[in-house]
């Protein structure tokens, strides 16, 4: 089973070496001044948040779907669209896939 990995911001893991630095003793300064500086030079990764959604059918239209994030209608050529045109929501209904 392949797992996706879990992206932090930079900040946010500087910000808790940050605060072990207040108690620390000159030693581990300097450890945590190091490992500050390896947090700092990691390259870094290209992510986004991913929307998801899924395609409503609208009962009462012949064919027609509505994508579950933006109401962005589809007509017909629902099953080739991976991703909605509109918003750009992955349209495999995930977690967030409800409206709004």
């Amino acid at each position: 089973m392949t797992t996706m990995p879990d992206y932090v911001t930079r900040d946010s893991v500087l910000a808790i070496l940050r605060n072990r630095y207040a108690d620390a003793t000159d030693w581990e300064h300097r450890i945590l001044e190091r490992l500050a500086n390896d947090v700092r030079d990691l390259p870094a990764e290209d992510v986004t948040n991913v929307r998801h959604g899924e395609w409503l059918e609208e009962p009462d239209r012949y064919m027609h779907w509505d994508c579950s994030r933006c109401g962005y209608v589809a007509v017909r050529i629902r099953l080739d669209y991976k991703y909605c045109p509109h918003c750009g929501a992955r349209m495999n209904g995930g977690a967030d896939g409800a409206a709004g």
